[in-house]
């Protein structure tokens, strides 16, 4: 016996047209939707479609929850050293942007995960001279980004005639 539906049937919305959505949240995420929505100058039904794209978007560019973890537990590492240094430096209260703008502050997190990514490295057992290889033409290719951005020259020494 099949089961008959209540109220209305639904018709298909058309495209960028505005429908509604029943959803039902935790108190707890209501106000958390509701204190984002009002920080960013939303609307609550606005901030929860702008999140609900975001994480679209997420899936996208991390196709697997493995590549998701992997991403966040290093921009996570990113951020929790970049936080350290600022505080390090007495600016316990910098917002990441103001953390992120701060040259040591960003270099001290970005070597951070620079060193998480080698240690990676090394515990999945890869061979040592591949990676002394590898590790050799990343030195070549960091020279010449700097020579490119002008931050670095180089000057040839000729060698004295008498001390051949």
């Amino acid at each position: 016996m099949t089961e008959k539906k209540r109220g209305r049937p639904t018709k298909a919305p058309t495209p960028g047209e505005r429908v509604s959505l029943g959803l039902r949240v935790t108190a707890e995420m209501k106000e958390r939707l509701d204190a984002e929505a009002t920080k960013n100058g939303r609307s609550q039904s606005q901030e929860a479609e702008y999140r609900l794209e975001r994480s679209f978007g997420d899936e996208r560019l991390f196709s697997s929850p493995e590549i998701r973890f992997w991403a966040i537990m290093k921009a996570g590492r990113f951020a929790d050293e970049g936080r350290f240094a600022a505080a390090q430096n007495g600016h316990v209260e910098w917002s990441d942007k103001e953390w992120m703008a701060d040259p040591n502050c960003r270099l001290k997190a970005s070597f951070e995960v620079i060193d998480s990514l080698i240690k990676d490295v090394v515990a999945h057992g890869t061979n040592p001279e591949d990676t002394a290889i590898y590790i050799e033409s990343l030195k070549s290719r960091f020279i010449n980004h700097l020579l490119n951005a002008g931050k670095a020259t180089i000057t040839w020494k000729e060698e004295d005639d008498n001390a051949r």
